[in-house]
């Protein structure tokens, strides 16, 4: 464990877990494409995680557990990046799909839940609705 481990805070390991998550989507299929990698640089970016750390998640990824915000939209925002990850390559797998469904299982989500978002939320992404608007519609 390197002494920056050590000094993570519970917020950072929780961004490293959900960009961990992100990996394992755009890995389902065998292999990274551009558009995902760009996507995982973005996320990257915004979760305060070096292109060094994401790099080695990547390399090393099934480490992390889903590790679940408690706040109701942060756990919704989790989803919608992990729609988003699964349809940036055009392709929706049936491991990609299984894999979402055990991470909204993951973040809290009732299976019930998970049905009832999972359509809304790949129309969302596919009709470029911004996150916050779709968080508004899932909530009414």
């Amino acid at each position: 464990m390197s002494i920056s481990d050590a000094y993570q805070g519970g917020q950072q390991k929780m961004n490293i877990s959900h960009l961990e998550n992100l990996v394992e989507v755009a890995l389902t299929d065998g292999e990274l494409v551009e558009e995902e990698i760009l996507l995982l640089e973005k996320f990257a970016k915004r979760l305060s995680i070096s292109n060094n750390e994401l790099k080695d998640l990547i390399y090393n990824s099934g480490k992390h557990p889903i590790n679940p915000p408690v706040d109701r939209e942060d756990r919704y925002k989790r989803f919608f990046r992990l729609i988003q990850m699964m349809l940036s390559d055009g392709i929706i797998g049936e491991k990609q799909d299984k894999l979402i469904h055990r991470f909204a299982i993951g973040l809290g989500y009732s299976e019930e839940r998970t049905e009832e978002i999972y359509d809304q939320t790949i129309e969302f992404v596919k009709n470029k609705v911004d996150f916050d608007d779709a968080f508004k519609k899932i909530t009414h």
